[in-house]
Order: C-alpha cells, then structure tokens, then sequence
C-alpha cells in the first residue's frame, strides 16, 4: 500500500499495461475482486496514469510471462516468483518498450 502513494504524484506517470485475462482472473471471493477492479478503474481517473488492456482475442507478437516496468527509459526492472532483476542496458530497455 506503501508503494501505491507514488501514483498520486502528479510529477510522476505511470503507464499499466493488462491483459483481458488477468483482469477476469478471480484470487479471492467475487466481492473481493469487484473491489480490485473498481480500484483499478479509479486509478485510471488520475491525470498521472493511462491503464491499457490487451483484449483476449488481441493477436500479440511475443509472449510475456513475468511482470516488468520500465522506469523513466532508464531501466527496467522484472519480477519473477524468486527474484528481481534490473536491467539498464540501452538494447534491452528498448526490446521491453517494444513489448
């Protein structure tokens, strides 16, 4: 919770890319995922945050299997089950921008 007060920092912007699936996807009892996803919705409000989804029948090119972000172009940070890993090499950025 501490981590999400940096999305109502207007000096800060935030992209989020889902896909249909992982907002269908119910961890937890119905009320508790209405609740997610109307939090969800109501970050995408902010004039600081864009939320895309990418639709079940979307055709996409690679297959991602982690969850990264990329901060400021200047890195990008994935997160596994075990591990995070911080990647600042120029190539790399652009090959995760590109995703």
């Amino acid at each position: 919770m501490e981590r999400q007060a940096a999305l109502y920092d207007e000096a800060k912007s935030f992209a989020f890319v889902l896909t249909e699936g992982a907002l269908r996807w119910r961890i937890g009892s119905a009320s508790v995922h209405a609740i997610q996803l109307h939090h969800l919705a109501g970050l995408a409000h902010l004039p600081n945050v864009s939320v895309g989804i990418v639709p079940l029948l979307a055709e996409v090119g690679a297959r991602q299997t982690n969850m990264f972000a990329i901060f400021d172009s200047s890195a990008v940070v994935i997160e596994t089950l075990t591990a995070e890993l911080t990647l600042r090499e120029e190539q790399l950025i652009a090959f995760y921008a590109r995703v």
